[in-house]
């Protein structure tokens, strides 16, 4: 059964600094609108480290890494934001299963 709070969340292809500050962007507001719920990364490597969410900033600078990871507060689909920023080779926000 479809979820009426995630069932319309879209997923954004990040290919540029343009494109990560739009999923960034969409990514607050839906955290604004109690849509998604910023969660802990379940693939925590001891070398990789994102700031907190509350730290991430549209406009950069970033890390090397962009790793973030949400929740459907009502039905508790999982999403992630991620991008490897340094070799360019992009990444993506859309559902995810852990």
């Amino acid at each position: 059964m479809p979820c009426p709070t995630c069932d319309t969340i879209q997923t954004i292809v990040i290919r540029t600094p343009d494109e990560l500050r739009v999923a960034g962007a969409y990514c607050r507001r839906l955290v604004n609108e109690g849509r998604l719920t910023p969660t802990e990364d379940p693939e925590r490597h001891a070398d990789a480290w994102t700031p907190a969410w509350d730290e991430f900033r549209e406009q950069g600078p970033w890390e090397d890494i962009v790793r973030y990871f949400f929740a459907c507060p009502a039905c508790g689909q999982h999403y992630r934001m991620h991008c490897d920023t340094y070799h360019g080779s992009g990444g993506r926000f859309s559902r995810y299963e852990p």
